[in-house]
């Protein structure tokens, strides 16, 4: 478990959509997942039920994402949960301006053009992206992602 790291967090709000191609291609990958033959190696059957099933069933260990020309790839454990973090955190602030802070911010777009959009100053927009990354942190605590200390 790594230590509590909002970089990192953040890290995962900004890749998100790649994360989640990522977990759905991996999920679809019929060649990732056996099901059928015995130890003796004989008589591998394939059944399309089994590996539907371990499909769905399995949480994935890791994905990795490709950031792009001059970057590492980025390497997620535990992609599924950290999904949930984001939409745990996007759900609890659903209707809220933290969630048109987060939105804004994790889209791309300048804190000046959010500031200017919903008529707030720069620093309550970073108490909201702080206020937003606070709850991210306690939902990857509560899911076994992150240790406090």
């Amino acid at each position: 478990m790594m230590k509590l790291n909002q970089k990192y967090i953040e890290k995962i709000f900004y890749n998100y959509d790649k994360i989640r191609q990522a977990v759905y291609e991996a999920r679809n990958d019929l060649g990732s997942i056996k099901a059928g033959g015995n130890s003796s190696g004989h008589a591998f059957v394939s059944d399309p039920t089994a590996i539907a099933a371990l499909r769905n069933s399995m949480e994935l260990r890791k994905v990795v994402i490709d950031m792009g020309k001059n970057q590492d790839s980025l390497v997620v454990s535990n992609p599924e949960k950290w999904m949930k973090v984001v939409d745990y955190t996007y759900a609890y602030f659903k209707g809220k301006t933290t969630m048109d802070v987060l939105q804004d911010r994790f889209s791309g777009e300048s804190y000046g053009e959010t500031c200017n959009k919903l008529n707030i100053s720069r620093n309550i927009y970073y108490c909201y992206l702080q206020e937003g990354m606070h709850y991210a942190q306690l939902c990857a605590v509560g899911l076994q992602l992150m240790a406090l200390f």
